[in-house]
């Protein structure tokens, strides 16, 4: 499936191939573009799509072995779906008196009764918008306590410790700080281009192709057992380690194998803290990238018109 950044023709507009998407990650490949929009995709992803997360916190009581600044801070990094963020502001754009409109209020209140270690997880939580529960949410068994399957550990509480706090989550982007940052990992590279010299292959052994198949650590060339020739995999997979190119120059016989990286084609890998569906991180990034393009674009309308 691909996508035009953009409606107009253009003979070289960027374009978006999804490869790969997952609830966890998206694999897409953006082409005839340039290094410095690969990178501007990859900062906005990380640090300007909004999400919503744990902003303050107030201890109402605490007497379990870790201080309040250390549960505050667990607390903030615990991750919130996010998918209706949309529906708030970020707290520095409002101006009025509707706190509904940026704060969601969570609360928390454990006591351990029993001689058995009890667990303070992210499913003790209670949040009053039932859209903003945190990131695998399962309601505990208030009978038995059980947790199926398990959420975020908090603290842990021994007989008659107790934990009651009250938080606020709210709006925000990586940028402001990391817990709103709604990516684990976000990187790209240059789509390689694998050339195979036939004329060399053919003058190697069945046990030097086999040997120059097995260096790579990613498999990118194969042998055709009916042919005896050696052909490429893949191109994407490459992992520009260089090692069937040390490979061949063992063997003495002049440049069997040529890699180069396209400049104007780059493989993104995007995983989700599972805050934001991966897809939705990378529909809200290039969003972004187009309004912060569309600013820059009447700015400079506006300095020709005045000049």
């Amino acid at each position: 499936m691909s996508h035009d950044l953009s409606s107009r023709s253009m003979g070289n507009t960027p374009k978006i191939i999804i490869r790969d998407a997952t609830s966890d990650f998206v694999k897409f490949t953006l082409s005839n573009t340039c290094l410095s929009v690969a990178n501007a995709v990859r900062r906005v992803a990380i640090a300007e799509v909004p999400t919503v997360a744990i902003d303050l916190v107030e201890i109402v009581e605490n007497s379990s072995v870790l201080c309040d600044e250390f549960i505050a801070h667990r607390l903030g990094l615990v991750p919130l779906v996010s998918d209706s963020a949309s529906d708030y502001m970020l707290p520095s754009e409002y101006v009025g008196e509707d706190e509904a409109k940026i704060n969601v209020h969570l609360n928390l209140a454990v006591k351990c009764s029993s001689d058995h270690t009890l667990d303070v997880t992210t499913n003790h939580l209670i949040c009053a918008d039932a859209k903003f529960l945190p990131v695998n949410f399962h309601p505990i068994d208030s009978d038995s306590n059980k947790q199926e399957p398990p959420g975020v550990l908090i603290v842990k509480l021994r007989k008659n410790q107790e934990l009651v706090v009250k938080c606020i989550a709210r709006k925000g982007i990586g940028k402001d700080h990391a817990k709103w940052s709604p990516v684990a990992t976000a990187v790209y590279k240059c789509e390689p281009e694998l050339y195979l010299n036939e004329e060399l292959t053919n003058k190697l052994t069945d046990r030097e192709k086999l040997e120059l198949v097995n260096s790579c650590p990613i498999p990118i060339l194969r042998l055709n057992q009916h042919t005896k020739s050696l052909e490429i995999e893949r191109n994407d997979s490459y992992a520009y380690d260089d090692e069937c190119i040390k490979k061949a120059e063992e063997f003495g016989k002049g440049k069997i194998v040529e890699i180069k990286a396209k400049e104007d084609t780059f493989n993104f890998f995007l995983e989700g803290t599972g805050v934001l569906r991966p897809g939705r991180i990378v529909l809200h990034t290039f969003k972004i990238l187009l309004s912060k393009l569309d600013s820059i674009k009447v700015g400079l309308e506006l300095i020709e018109r005045e000049s």
